[in-house]
């Protein structure tokens, strides 16, 4: 909306408190399509931002003053991403999975199903499921597994230390642990360490 005249004022005619006061008015009541470039896309009484450009992550649709390299932004349809400094730190998805971005690692959070989520650190297929699964090398770690190691190209590479440190743990039966003093495998087992 643009701010019109109240009254066309003649030459001599008398300036009264009513008409100073109506034009008064009229400019408060129409100040912000002045000072705001939404004006013309704000929904009548519902604040609704309209028209955004789409924004990137060095230039966010929505900046705060003085930092214009930070702020919100959308980098495609259905999608919002905050960024700072330039970089994109945050996104939310179309299909709800959320994204991280933090010094050089990704981490997504993202909805299997209905009840099933998993962080997919720095997209390694590395999960943390909610059911208390966790896989490494695999985004679905097999349903009977606490740990599951996925890999073909990479082996197990237990706790290694001395007899001494092995015999200063608090032994669990069941732990395992490679001996580098005997260079062999050990596990604990009826309360006492057996080689393998």
């Amino acid at each position: 909306m643009a701010i019109s005249r109240v009254k066309t004022w003649i030459a001599a005619e008398v300036l009264t408190a009513a008409t100073l006061n109506a034009e008064f008015d009229n400019i408060l009541n129409n100040a912000l399509s002045l000072v705001s470039p939404w004006t013309a896309n704000m929904a009548a009484g519902g604040f609704r931002l309209t028209g955004l450009p789409l924004g990137t992550q060095s230039d966010p649709s929505l900046q705060f003053t003085g930092d214009t390299n930070t702020g919100i932004y959308s980098p495609g349809a259905d999608q919002i991403s905050l960024a700072t400094g330039g970089v994109f730190r945050l996104r939310v998805l179309a299909n709800g999975n959320v994204e991280v971005f933090a010094d050089l690692l990704a981490y997504r959070f993202v909805a299997l199903d209905n009840s099933t989520y998993y962080a997919d650190l720095a997209n390694a297929g590395i999960s943390l499921l909610i059911a208390g699964r966790v896989g490494i090398g695999t985004i679905t770690p097999t349903a009977s597994t606490l740990l599951d190691l996925t890999s073909t190209t990479a082996a197990f590479l237990p706790p290694r230390m001395t007899t001494a440190q092995r015999d200063a743990l608090t032994a669990i039966n069941g732990m395992i642990v490679y001996n580098s003093t005997t260079g062999a495998m050990n596990y604990y087992k009826a309360g006492a360490w057996t080689a393998i």
